[in-house]
């Protein structure tokens, strides 16, 4: 089952349990992701999501539970293959930037 976890400024989807299939910045996922509406609540520190299981933000140490489903959540995960092409496509753009300006100094 994929989830997703928003915390510290990073955004993970990943297997629960498992590794990160995707994780960066929040700003990072902002130009991945073609999916609006995903941010935080204002004075949320956390996100969490697991379709059928759990949807729950974190205020401090209170933590607030949303209802399932949570469609955009679901849009993201469906989305998912995208996003880390995405991913992929710009770290590859950055790879080709950073040695294209070793190569030119």
């Amino acid at each position: 089952m994929r989830e997703i976890h928003i915390h510290s400024g990073l955004v993970y989807i990943r297997d629960s349990g498992g590794p990160s299939l995707y994780e960066d910045t929040v700003e990072n996922f902002t130009v991945d992701c073609p999916i609006t509406g995903w941010q935080l609540p204002d004075g949320a520190s956390e996100l969490y999501y697991m379709p059928g299981d759990r949807h729950y933000c974190m205020f401090g140490k209170q933590e607030k539970t949303y209802p399932l489903p949570w469609v955009v959540g679901d849009q993201i995960l469906a989305a998912e293959a995208d996003i880390i092409d995405a991913f992929d496509r710009r770290a590859a753009a950055q790879q080709q930037q950073r040695d294209n300006t070793t190569i030119d100094t």
